[in-house]
C-alpha cells in the first residue's frame, strides 16, 4: 500500500497543460450531463403531476358542460 501511494506521489507524474485542460472539460462535460439528466428528471415529475391537475381540471370543465 504505501508503494502505491509514493507512486502517486512521485514527481515522475507530471501533468502537462494539455492534460490538465483535458480533464477540465472532462469535469466540465460531466456537470452538463449530470444538471441536463437533473433538469430531464424534474420537468417529467412536474409534467406527471401538473397532468393530473389538468386532467382534474378539465373533468370538472367537461361536467359543467354537460349539465
Amino acid at each position: 500500500m504505501i508503494f502505491h501511494l509514493d507512486l502517486l506521489l512521485s514527481p515522475r507524474n507530471y501533468l502537462d497543460p494539455g492534460t490538465g485542460s483535458m480533464l477540465l472539460q472532462v469535469i466540465i462535460a460531466a456537470l452538463a450531463v449530470i444538471g441536463g439528466f437533473l433538469f430531464m428528471i424534474r420537468e417529467k415529475v412536474k409534467k406527471l403531476f401538473s397532468k393530473k391537475k389538468m386532467d382534474e381540471i378539465h373533468g370538472e370543465d367537461a361536467k359543467s358542460e354537460e349539465k
